[in-house]
């Protein structure tokens, strides 16, 4: 809920804190591919924020397809003058695809020079305001898909990917509902130990938690002091 200038400001603090612990910020630009509600839109006006972007010091930039509007021409269009007009600019590509238009989709972006695909397993998530219900996020299978078939080196370790998968098709099978899915990250979260489920004791942070009026019979003399019966040479 922020105006373009608060969005500005802020983008501007996570950047300065981003590098001050040496970590690399990654801005999306929404609604690149096309803007069906009336807004101003065209290319002049993407290439006009790459460019604020990367006065703002931001050298990673994905351009995404928020409402699944683009087409393979759209896209070839998009990222040939981005990678033409800002070559100091790692771009990627957020697209959203129903069934049948991801090959295209991503042959496009690929043959115009992008190198960086977000994919989600199975395609699961997008954007509810698309017009058209199957159309979900890039399945990141299909993008490893395409990969291999052109053989394309990637860093997708398959065995683990494959894991992954198997696991998520485990899950997505199991749980049909949002309640359902909640409930079952709850139940991941349990598992994990945390102060608010039990406690550890650290030596002095044990001290820590203990309340004052627990300690307090312990300044008490009769507690505090050495025991009246305690020889001599071994109270000195």
């Amino acid at each position: 809920n922020k105006t373009i200038k608060d969005s500005e400001y802020e983008l501007a603090e996570i950047i300065s804190i981003a590098k001050k612990v040496n970590k690399k910020v990654v801005v999306y630009l929404s609604m690149c591919f096309g803007n069906p509600y009336g807004d101003p839109w065209n290319l002049d006006i993407v290439n006009h924020w790459v460019y604020k972007l990367s006065k703002m010091g931001v050298n990673d930039i994905s351009l995404s397809d928020t409402i699944g509007s683009s087409n393979p021409e759209s896209i070839k269009s998009i990222f040939n003058s981005v990678l033409k007009n800002h070559t100091n600019i790692e771009f990627g590509a957020h697209l959203h695809s129903d069934p049948i238009s991801w090959y295209d989709k991503i042959d496009s972006a690929f043959h115009a020079g992008c190198r960086r695909f977000d994919g989600a397993i199975k395609g699961f998530g997008g954007c509810p305001m698309a017009s058209n219900r199957l159309v979900g996020n890039m399945p990141t299978e299909k993008i490893l898909s395409y990969l291999n078939t052109k053989k394309i080196s990637n860093n997708v370790n398959s065995l683990r990917f494959e894991s992954c998968y198997n696991q998520s098709l485990e899950i997505f099978n199991k749980f049909h509902s949002e309640t359902e899915m909640m409930r079952y990250i709850k139940k991941l979260e349990r598992k994990d130990l945390s102060l608010n489920h039990s406690m550890i004791p650290l030596g002095s942070c044990t001290m820590k938690l203990n309340a004052a009026s627990e300690m307090l019979p312990l300044s008490n003399p009769n507690w505090s002091s050495v025991h009246p019966f305690v020889p001599v040479e071994q109270a000195q």
